[in-house]
Parts: structure tokens; sequence; C-alpha cells
């Protein structure tokens, strides 16, 4: 169950940049829960788009190329969502391939020096949820001994 968890915490972090918008990113201080998480509204791809034109100085034409890949995205997270047939272990593990896909193709529209920006963004959201993992004193993993025993 823990490594389920940590493989879906780790894509949680890979996909916030293109879920939650890349704000985030310039203010690691640590808040409320990031929008679309514990039941706030998710920003739109329009809005994720804007946020990454302003960080990573996006053309108008990687504009309109990445527009519909968080659209379609977005689009396929709700659906997976919504699907009561799956199991939790299921839809994590189809979001965690939903997310990774998507940044992929958003990566493929960067330039290198953008791609690097994009990289060091991801790597920073990667530790900052490692760091709150942390503090929250999560249990250890079933097959890791417990250090309070």
């Amino acid at each position: 169950m823990y490594k389920t968890f940590f493989k879906f915490g780790t894509a949680a972090v890979l996909g916030l940049g293109m879920i939650m918008g890349v704000a985030q990113a310039q203010d690691p201080q640590p808040g409320p829960p990031a929008a679309g998480r514990r039941g706030g509204p998710a920003m739109d791809p329009e809005q994720q788009v804007q946020r990454m034109k302003q960080q990573f100085n996006l053309t108008d034409d990687q504009v309109s190329q990445i527009r519909p890949l968080l659209a379609d995205e977005q689009k396929q997270s709700m659906a997976v969502r919504s699907d009561t047939t799956m199991s939790r272990e299921d839809k994590q593990a189809k979001m965690q391939s939903l997310r990774q896909d998507s940044m992929a193709k958003v990566r493929a529209v960067l330039t290198d020096a953008q791609k690097t920006q994009y990289d060091e963004m991801i790597a920073k959201r990667q530790q900052a949820m490692q760091q709150r993992r942390q503090q929250g004193g999560d249990a250890p993993a079933p097959n890791q001994p417990n250090p309070n025993q």
C-alpha cells in the first residue's frame, strides 16, 4: 500500500506543474493544499498555459501546441476520476501514466533552455513533496523496519 502511495505521490509531484499550474514553484512556502487536491477546483488548461507562458516565456506557437495537450489530459483525468469500475490503485496508476505522457508531450514542445527550467521546477516540487511527506510522519513501507519500535 505504501509503495503504491509513494508511486502516486511521486507522479502527483511530477504532475503538479501540469495540473496545478507553474506558480507554486515560484513560492515554495508551506500553505493550504494545492488547487485540485482535497476538493479544491483544479486550474483549467488555459490558466495552466498562461502560467507556463509567463514562467517559461513560451512563444505563441508553443502555447497553441501545449493548450490542446493540457486540455486532453484534463479530459482524460476527469474520465478516470469518474470511472466507478476502476479500483483506487488502478486509477492512481492510470493518472500517473496520463501525467507522464502529458509531461513528455509538453516537454517535446519546449526549447532546450525551457526544458532545463521545466526539469528544475519538477525537481523542486518533488523535493517539496518529499519534505511534506516526511513532516507528516507517514508510516514506513511494509518491508522497511519501523524506527519507533
